[in-house]
């Protein structure tokens, strides 16, 4: 009869487990402190992150490429679209944190255009993502910045601005995969220039057990303990 029961019990741990796998939800957010307390909801922690002060700023147009790595994320332009770290002490205009932020390589300009885009990736899988774009320009239907993860979005123009200074502001956009995960997020541009890239943080689903793994243990638990049963 216990043994029964116990059966019965790891099929439907297994059953909610592996059914989680196979329907991804993913949550957009507009606000850092919603986004971290969403990760120690479904007990994550942010594992890759850079606002790029770490990396020696470029001159406009001295790049080679159309991507880098840092902090094991890899940036990846698109349309043969350059990208490099710079610094505000050189290039105007404000960042939401520190000196450095992520722009395009070019030698007339390091902000993104309209139409630009690039994308996001950490070698295996991710969670969550998130980053922050500020812009001196109005957020409008036809002027934002989108953070895309398969088919889900989140853009500038849901977010609240936070004022930095000189008329800048800043908007964050996070995506947290809360049962599966991911291995690409993009970042596109409509509307008038003058956008930056700053503050990108990835969780890796490295060391966070998958639901299939929390049946696995369930099951391995259970065989024990109604062996142990037996034994007595």
């Amino acid at each position: 009869m216990l043994l029964r029961k116990c059966l019965l019990l790891v099929a439907l741990v297994a059953s909610i487990a592996f059914s989680q796998t196979t329907s991804a939800a993913l949550l957009t957010y507009t606000n850092l402190a919603d986004y971290q307390a969403q990760l120690i909801a479904s007990g994550i922690a942010e594992t890759n992150f850079t606002n790029f002060d770490s990396l020696v700023p470029l001159a406009r147009g001295m790049g080679s490429g159309t991507n880098f790595e840092t902090a094991g994320i890899a940036f990846v332009g698109q349309n043969s679209l350059p990208l490099a770290p710079f610094s505000t002490s050189t290039e105007s205009g404000a960042t939401n944190s520190g000196l450095n932020f992520l722009g395009a390589d070019f030698t007339n300009g390091t902000d993104f255009f309209g139409g630009d885009s690039f994308t996001i990736a950490l070698q295996g899988a991710s969670r969550a993502v998130r980053l922050n774009i500020s812009t001196p320009n109005l957020i409008d239907s036809v002027n934002l910045a989108t953070l895309t993860v398969g088919g889900t979005s989140i853009s500038t123009l849901d977010a609240n601005k936070t004022p930095i200074s000189g008329g800048t502001n800043g908007y964050f956009l996070g995506i947290i995969d809360t049962t599966s995960s991911f291995s690409l997020a993009s970042v596109s541009f409509l509307g008038a220039p003058l956008f930056r890239a700053d503050d990108v943080g990835l969780v890796s689903v490295t060391g966070i057990p998958e639901p299939s793994s929390f049946a696995l243990a369930a099951v391995a638990g259970l065989f024990t303990f109604t062996r142990r049963r037996r034994v007595r």
